[in-house]
Formats: structure tokens, C-alpha cells, sequence
């Protein structure tokens, strides 16, 4: 993952978003449905959230979104600059998964 530029999930049965949380702190740019673990875990400044919606509308809106960051490679790189700054709220700071994040 630390090679790729945009990691495209749309999956919605996804209740951590881990990988949402590694690929921002690689720098790499989610693309996410906005339900759940990986919409949350997305940090507004960094990466893309599509609006939930049946099958079909989330393969619209992914494409739609894969293909802006396809064509406007500066608008990716923006969006892909805020993850490796990203620490877990403090409140979770404590925890051993954050201590562990954070040491990546």
C-alpha cells in the first residue's frame, strides 16, 4: 500500500476502517462510502467520502470520484498531505492500538 496514491474502498459491511487509518498515515488518499468505520475514520481534510446509496449509485459515485483524482493528480496530492500528520484523538491516545499506530 505504501506505493499506491489513492486506496479506493467502498466497501459498507466494514465496521473498523483500519485500513482507512494505515493508508492515511502512508499518505495515501481514501476514497470511502460515508457509513461506518471507514467513513469515520476518514479525516475531513484527507481523502473523499461518497454518499451511500444502492449499488449501483456508490459504483457511480466511486468512479465519478476515482476518475476527478485520475484527471487532477494535484487535487490527490493535497488531499493525501494531511494523513501522515494525523494522531487518534487523545482520548485514545492511551490505548494500545493508538500507542501501536502511532509507532508506524
Amino acid at each position: 500500500m505504501a506505493q499506491a496514491h489513492v486506496l479506493g474502498f467502498p466497501s459498507i459491511r466494514e465496521f473498523g476502517g483500519a485500513v482507512v487509518l494505515e493508508a492515511m498515515a502512508l499518505g495515501v488518499v481514501p476514497v470511502v462510502v460515508d457509513y461506518g468505520g471507514p467513513g469515520e475514520a476518514r479525516h475531513r481534510e484527507h481523502g473523499a467520502r461518497v454518499a451511500l446509496g444502492t449499488r449501483a449509485e456508490i459504483t457511480a459515485r466511486m468512479r465519478d470520484c476515482l476518475e476527478r483524482l485520475a484527471t487532477a493528480p494535484d487535487l490527490g496530492r493535497e488531499a493525501g498531505t494531511g494523513g501522515a500528520a494525523l494522531e487518534p484523538p487523545s482520548s485514545s491516545a492511551g490505548t494500545p492500538k493508538a500507542r501501536q499506530m502511532l509507532e508506524v
